[in-house]
């Protein structure tokens, strides 16, 4: 057989192969983890009898090159549709904190739905050790308290005290909220601690980032630590406010007096118009300046939250190279999207509305100016009339009294009455 034959048929036979093990790199690329480092020659038998040709097309098939860094993500945890439908929430709160406070419940108790049904998958998904990454906690962690701190957190705003009548707090909806961040803070206090460490939480194969103002390693202690004291000190607020609201309720339920007093004191404090009212304590007329900062501190807040959590979850799936998140294809992310769209669109819509009535309400009453000076000075007749009924009743209250003066002087009693006022007659009920 001649060189040129023999060339051929080993080119074919390498070739089947260097087929076969493409496609077997290609199911197993995944699983495989092998460094960059490693000397496949070494591990190769030498071809002397073959062509260095046919030998570096061995050497290519055999190597299935270094792992792909990142993963397939959970669409349906954090895909582009629920991304963007808690983006549209989170500017939704933002618009109801400065132009329509009155809608703020709402807004908060769909998103709490959002937060415990987030919380209770996230549990569920560690407690069956379901394949998850650690970086897929961190994308959770964000979505929950980024939320907390733009959409549930308000502060003592002057437009919020301004509108207090018509902002109703719902005790159950405040209850349900510190229940949820107390059970979420302890699980990230868990999760910070140990879960990442001695968990079966899975690494990223070029190293797990997040985000703390700056490109962070999830393997670093400083980070981890810093996050799990954060996360315990956030567990023990929550753990507090929720031990606060079922002592509250308790003592409601039963009708504690003290709890009595309370509400009695707030209602009372409620009618009064302004901080300079005299039905306000002088302490909460100190509270102003207190009131003038949180109401810088809160909005500064939400505004920090919202920016800080949407550069959090992008950098952290860009980082990691999460891959099967960039896209709306399934209904699981289409639900939230559009619930999120037309939140955000109903949200601008009500302050439009609002304003155009505002509008409406003052043309209609500049057309009805001539109507109405015929009927102010109907109004203004019957008020002068009313005036001087009530200056003749005066009148006569005054000569009443003057007159019982001088009967009970001439009746010289053993204590001389001195001359009253109108006012006192009226409060001793004097008649006749």
């Amino acid at each position: 057989m001649s060189p040129t034959a023999i060339d051929i048929m080993l080119f074919s036979h390498f070739s089947l192969i260097i087929r076969r093990l493409r496609k077997k790199r290609r199911s197993a690329a995944a699983q495989l983890k092998i460094s960059t480092n490693i000397n496949y020659a070494a591990r190769i038998p030498p071809f002397n009898n073959l062509p260095h040709l046919f030998s570096c097309i061995l050497l290519y098939a055999m190597d299935p090159q270094p792992p792909q860094c990142g993963f397939e993500g959970n669409p349906d945890l954090y895909g582009l549709g629920i991304r963007i439908g808690v983006y549209f929430q989170w500017a939704s709160a933002l618009i109801i904190w400065r132009w329509y406070p009155e809608g703020r419940n709402e807004l908060g108790g769909a998103y709490l739905v959002f937060l415990f049904a987030l919380l209770i998958a996230m549990v569920v998904i560690t407690a069956r050790r379901e394949p998850i990454h650690s970086a897929e906690i961190l994308l959770l962690i964000y979505i929950i308290f980024g939320g907390v701190f733009t959409v549930m957190m308000i502060g003592l705003r002057k437009s919020h005290l301004q509108k207090a009548k018509k902002i109703k707090t719902s005790w159950p909806q405040t209850m349900a909220l510190f229940f949820i961040l107390a059970a979420a803070s302890i699980y990230c206090t868990w999760f910070w601690l140990s879960g990442i460490h001695h968990h079966d939480f899975l690494d990223t194969n070029c190293g797990t980032y997040g985000f703390l103002f700056t490109k962070v390693s999830l393997k670093n202690k400083h980070v981890t630590r810093f996050f799990a004291a954060l996360s315990m000190y956030l567990a023990i607020l929550y753990t507090l406010g929720s031990v606060y609201a079922v002592g509250a309720l308790a003592a409601f339920l039963m009708k504690a007096p003290w709890l009595i007093r309370i509400i009695q004191e707030s209602k009372r404090l409620s009618r009064a118009r302004d901080a300079k009212s005299p039905e306000r304590s002088p302490l909460l007329r100190s509270w102003r300046i207190a009131e003038l900062a949180t109401g810088i501190i809160a909005p500064a807040t939400n505004i920090v939250s919202f920016f800080y959590s949407i550069i959090g979850l992008e950098m952290t799936l860009h980082w990691n190279h999460v891959t099967g998140v960039y896209t709306i294809n399934s209904v699981g992310q289409l639900i939230p999207f559009v619930i999120g769209l037309v939140g955000f669109i109903k949200v601008i819509y009500e302050p439009i509305k609002e304003k155009y009535k505002l509008g409406k309400r003052q043309t209609d009453g500049i057309e009805g100016d001539s109507r109405g000076d015929v009927e102010h000075d109907h109004e203004s007749e019957k008020n002068a009339i009313s005036g001087l009924k009530e200056l003749n009743q005066s009148r006569d209250v005054e000569f009443e009294a003057a007159s019982a003066n001088r009967r009970l002087g001439y009746l010289d009693l053993i204590k001389p009455v001195e001359r009253v006022t109108v006012g006192e007659w009226r409060k001793d009920g004097f008649k006749s």
